[in-house]
């Protein structure tokens, strides 16, 4: 008898059986529909959101052969060549299909010469569907890939239906249903239903949930959340454990801190409270900045927690939080910003001197150059 551990017993076997995915199902749904020789797709979004299942239910549903390519294995421009050139553009005898996935490209190393250019050739001449699945779609070193795919985003899985998911293993593995735990389980995972069942596996002791045997699985939390928290919560400790949790970093908290303090409090006494522990965390950020003195981060850290202090009462209320400007802005113009450093840089070398020295002097270049 084969031991199967929760996550492979219950991994899904068909596309409907993939849960928490219904706008990126559509699209897969309509790119298999569709699809032409030589096309690929990528699948993005977090670790446990179902990359990998999607394919494998792909294979499983219409009883295809399924190819696999993992970071594990030889990923050279000859490695690749040598696993999937065949598998690719040969039509085997005994098989009714085959789909071919190419796990974690955003991992491929600077060592793997040539693989990306490798892996393009391979997708254009193929006479099978091609997946791949990525973490972060936007790594540099993969966008001659990105070009030539469909690419479908998933999101992490909500609450709710990882919560529904564990309770439907826990009636077949017959552990008796501890609705409290499954909560704590569901939302502690942060949108990982893998981990979620893998520490649903860890905490079923004798058929009942002991949460005692897992231990906290620290995640970042996403900027919106950390907002939520911040404004809504009069508990300094709380306030600072999210933000220290936080996937933004201590400068871009501000921003978003000071973006977003007029669209929470409403009293004029409280605005100006949570504006002046704003501007002392930012004098002790400056002390770190200029002196290089790290130790004062635990200070202005606090500081920071100063804004949820600075409220009367709970707001229950819903805020839109918005991003700061200043980087909608810089997100804005980059694309200018770097054709303008390129342009620096090469005044520099002509005029034997830094890019930061043009850009200084650049009121006054514009104007010789104007005459």
């Amino acid at each position: 008898m084969i031991f199967l551990n929760f996550a492979k017993k219950y991994k899904p076997k068909t596309l409907n059986e993939v849960i928490g995915q219904q706008g990126a199902l559509l699209s897969v749904k309509g790119w298999l529909k569709n699809w032409k020789k030589g096309e690929a797709m990528i699948i993005w979004g977090p670790t446990g959101t179902g990359k990998n299942s999607i394919a494998e239910a792909i294979a499983s549903e219409n009883k295809w052969h399924m190819v696999k390519l993992s970071p594990s294995e030889n990923r050279s421009a000859a490695g690749i060549a040598k696993s999937l050139t065949a598998a690719a553009t040969q039509r085997p005898l005994l098989i009714k299909n085959r789909i071919i996935l190419i796990d974690d490209i955003d991992v491929i190393t600077t060592e793997d010469r040539g693989a990306v250019k490798e892996i393009v050739n391979i997708i254009k001449k193929s006479i099978f569907p091609i997946i791949l699945t990525a973490n972060n779609i936007y790594v540099k070193k993969i966008e001659p890939i990105r070009k030539v795919c469909r690419i479908v985003q998933l999101n992490k899985i909500g609450i709710i239906e990882v919560e529904k998911k564990l309770n439907e293993i826990c009636e077949m593995e017959k552990i008796e249903p501890n609705k409290l735990s499954l909560k704590i389980l569901a939302r502690s995972c942060g949108g990982d239903l893998r981990s979620a069942i893998n520490d649903l596996e860890v905490a079923a002791v004798d058929k009942k949930i002991n949460l005692d045997s897992i231990g906290h699985r620290e995640r970042e939390i996403n900027i919106f959340e950390v907002m939520k928290v911040v404004f809504k919560t009069k508990k300094m400790k709380t306030a600072v454990d999210v933000m220290n949790e936080s996937d933004k970093s201590y400068d871009e908290l501000l921003l978003w801190l000071e973006e977003n303090i007029c669209n929470e409090y409403e009293d004029p006494v409280e605005v100006a409270q949570a504006f002046e522990a704003l501007s002392k965390a930012d004098m002790f950020r400056a002390k770190v900045s200029k002196n290089m003195n790290y130790r004062f981060i635990r200070y202005a850290s606090n500081m920071l927690s100063g804004v949820s202090l600075a409220k009367k009462n709970h707001y229950s209320k819903f805020t839109n939080y918005r991003p700061p400007n200043v980087l909608m802005m810089l997100g804005r113009t980059k694309k200018s910003r770097a054709e303008m450093k390129e342009k620096y840089t090469e005044l520099g070398s002509k005029l034997h001197c830094s890019r930061k020295k043009v850009a200084d002097q650049m009121p006054f270049l514009s104007t010789i150059m104007d005459k």
